[in-house]
């Protein structure tokens, strides 16, 4: 008689497989019989008062989109026990709705120390074969084996890992060693092996997908684009493979770097996917997020692959060029500011254009924090974890020029690579008057150094006034956006991040006086200093940033005020200075509402794609 399949009627069922499962793993000598097996899991079931697994099992039933999956929440629910409970012991559970005293020397299964999350459904996948889902576990280890076992701790693979068997990697090669190469034109060999290294799972028939070419390398690894060929050669689909190649020995075993058994950028990825196949609107945000079509997992390679939807446009980085080349070209330029055609023979980006940008980018990172970018949600869904992305740079947006059959009048932008994205752990509940416990949100994420291109909570664990360490959150978010805009308005290309114009150094100056002679004096000179440094932590005003008239950037006087204030109010030093995600959204909406021209459809966007070949 055929097993029956998910999806079942009953969540005791699911619970059912789950046990059975892992007792047919780990077999005891002698073997269970049937009845001491269905005594036990009638016994765990019937004690909910204590164990408290039935909501789990009753919310994993009631997933539509991952309801056709077993949970697998054991053993991270509850453990087993070592020895089956007996028929007296099933009839004590079901009276009481708790556990029976155990005998000497044998311990009863312990009971959660956290909420399970359900499970992720995966990403849409119609052409590519991709892991299956793994199953989701708490933030925390889950609790050690029954008296008897080692405690987890000693077991190997690591509660955090997924649990085993692992996927077969024979068909894998290594990546190719991109060192010393600044662009795939110069490493034809190295991208040619790697996009002959195909891209589905073990044994499964790749035939019709072709390796088109090498999108990027760097410290991540390597991302390429594939095609499909339908018989006649034509492309019918398009899908980028990243592999990622991202971390040492100990970084792959420490648990910060994981979430629901799954490196924390696939577990964050599938976290987005799974709200949005339950949003039947399909509201804005999806579009200002990457999409994810599935994922491999190389446990013993120490890697994972990445199925990303394709955006032709490129990323913002590389479809502005062309105006920060001009601009670079026109330093040293007498600008005369009081011809308001001075800039006429440069490149330079549209006002709306810019707005385009900002506003996507707060949409991405809203339904990031809130699972949602609807601005009257102000508090994060109840089965959302925020998520702060915590690395947005012009690198990271990428464009999908718009598609005259669908319902938008403008190109996308899209907030991709999710590889620095967490959301804090869970930490302990606490009485009122016991001190703070520690947290892993900031000192797990922080980079331990100064970075200016990334606000100052992210350089180091730092303290606020009353001695609590400052937090990466949705206000790091929040910098970083500004810092996009920035770098638009001021057309700069260097990698130091947004700077102070109100600050001055004194310097040694030469002058000629009225006799043809060299006179050397000390002076005080306007000079650009990193926000991030903190050389102030005063609030940003006109003159400090993108003044009308400014030393530095000519641009500044073009921008409209209300521009440039916004930008200021993302890129203060603390972050209690910095609007939040909402206050952002409502003042642009204000002013895009007020100003309907600024809406119109940015040409430099809509054209992007025919100018991309790729991220050459």
């Amino acid at each position: 008689m055929p097993v029956k399949q998910p999806p079942f009627t009953t969540d005791k069922t699911y619970f059912a497989h789950d046990v059975r499962n892992w007792i047919a793993a780990h077999p005891s000598v002698p073997p269970w019989t049937t009845d001491q097996i269905n005594n036990t899991i009638d016994t765990l079931w019937f004690a909910d008062r204590q164990l408290q697994i039935r909501p789990q099992y009753r919310a994993h039933m009631q997933d539509a989109a991952n309801n056709m999956n077993l949970a697998n929440l054991i053993p991270g629910a509850m453990a087993i026990p070592q020895n089956p409970y007996t028929e007296g012991e099933k009839n004590h559970a079901k009276r009481y709705r708790t556990l029976p005293q155990p005998a000497a020397g044998v311990a009863a299964p312990a009971a959660p120390v956290a909420q399970i999350a359900p499970a992720m459904a995966l990403g849409a996948i119609t052409a590519v074969g991709v892991a299956p889902a793994a199953p989701p576990v708490a933030s925390q280890a889950a609790p050690s084996a029954a008296s008897g076992l080692a405690p987890s701790l000693y077991w190997y693979p690591f509660d955090f890992h997924p649990r085993l068997p692992w996927d077969d990697e024979s068909d894998i090669p290594e990546l190719p060693n991109f060192e010393g190469v600044r662009r795939p034109s110069e490493a034809p060999r190295e991208c040619d092996e790697f996009l002959r290294s195909g891209i589905l799972r073990h044994q499964e028939d790749d035939a019709d997908w072709r390796g088109q070419k090498v999108l990027g390398f760097g410290n991540f690894g390597v991302a390429g684009l594939w095609v499909q060929l339908d018989a006649q050669n034509n492309v019918i689909e398009q899908i980028v493979a990243k592999d990622c190649n991202p971390w040492t020995r100990e970084k792959w075993r420490d648990p910060v770097h994981w979430r629901d058994r799954l490196p924390r950028e696939i577990a964050n990825h599938r976290r987005i996917d799974r709200r949005r196949s339950q949003n039947s609107n399909r509201e804005m945000a999806y579009r200002n997020l990457v999409e994810h079509r599935g994922y491999r997992l190389m446990m013993r390679k120490r890697r994972y692959r990445l199925y990303l939807k394709y955006y032709s446009g490129g990323h913002l980085e590389k479809a502005l060029q062309p105006v920060f080349e001009d601009w670079v070209l026109g330093k040293g330029q007498e600008w005369d500011f009081d011809d308001p055609n001075c800039f006429d023979d440069l490149n330079q980006i549209p006002e709306e254009l810019i707005w385009h940008v900002f506003q996507s980018l707060v949409r991405a990172c809203l339904f990031l924090q809130y699972g949602t970018s609807d601005p009257a949600v102000t508090a994060p869904e109840p089965d959302w974890r925020p998520i702060t992305h915590a690395d947005i740079t012009m690198g990271n947006i990428f464009i999908e020029p718009r598609d005259p059959s669908d319902d938008f009048d403008l190109s996308n932008v899209v907030l991709a690579d999710y590889g620095e994205s967490f959301f804090p752990l869970e930490i302990p509940p606490r009485n009122a008057d016991e001190p703070l416990y520690p947290s892993d949100n900031p000192v797990d994420y922080v980079h331990e150094c100064s970075s200016t291109r990334r606000p100052y909570e992210q350089h180091f664990a730092r303290e606020d006034e009353n001695g609590i360490l400052i937090p990466i959150n949705e206000k790091t978010d929040v910098w970083m956006i500004g810092a996009v805009i920035w770098r638009l308005l001021s057309y700069n290309t260097d990698d130091r991040g947004p700077v102070r114009e109100d600050l001055e150094a004194e310097v040694e100056v030469v002058e000629v006086d009225e006799n043809g002679q060299p006179t050397r004096q000390l002076k005080d000179v306007p000079i650009k200093v990193p926000i991030s440094m903190g050389d102030s932590t005063d609030v940003l005003t006109e003159a400090a940033m993108l003044p009308s008239v400014s030393e530095f950037f000519p641009m500044a006087a073009n921008w409209t005020a209300e521009l440039k204030r916004l930008v200021r109010e993302c890129l203060n030093y603390g972050p209690g200075d910095r609007l939040t995600l909402h206050q952002l959204n409502e003042d642009i909406e204000a002013h895009l509402a007020s100003n309907p021209v600024l809406q119109e459809g940015p040409e430099l966007l809509d054209t992007a794609g025919e100018r991309m070949e790729g991220i050459e």
